[in-house]
């Protein structure tokens, strides 16, 4: 997604707002003490100081009871990666923009949690059910992003 101009960003957040406000709901109920920090508050900090509402129109996300969360929460994490690839792009084109989502160093410690379970040697089978919990972030994500590109267009 391109970043380079204040409405673009704006949508780029209130999209982020939508997908991780519904994860950030039922992580609070099943993983409440182990859950990637949330970003939902950071990302309405954000959209406030470039005068938008936070969007009130989140659609709802679960996993299956089978599903391993930590898929969820490598998913959650490993983008604030790309989030810091985006920062160093946004503050080169557009300096004054803000960034308390995009820089959040929770997150990024969050990531460094999870490596040793990443490094552990894989073993056919046991992954299966955080495969589906990323698969089903991912498709969330992608979901809630089509859907505003079709709210955009309207």
């Amino acid at each position: 997604m391109a970043l380079g101009d204040r409405a673009s960003y704006a949508a780029f957040l209130a999209m982020q707002y939508r997908a991780r406000r519904g994860i950030e709901s039922w992580l609070g109920l099943h993983l409440p003490d182990t859950a990637p920090p949330k970003q939902c508050a950071l990302i309405a900090e954000d959209l406030a100081f470039l005068g938008e509402t936070v969007p009130e129109d989140v659609p709802g996300f679960h996993l299956e009871q089978d599903d391993d969360p930590f898929g969820l929460c490598w998913v959650l994490a490993g983008s604030a990666l790309g989030n810091r690839a985006m920062l160093v792009q946004l503050q080169r084109g557009e300096p004054e923009l803000p960034v308390r989502f995009l820089s959040d160093p929770a997150m990024m410690e969050y990531w460094r949690s999870l490596l040793p379970r990443l490094r552990q040697p894989y073993a056919p089978g046991a992954d299966t059910g955080a495969l589906r919990a990323a698969r089903t972030t991912f498709a969330h994500f992608d979901a809630v992003a089509s859907g505003s590109a079709m709210r955009k267009a309207a």
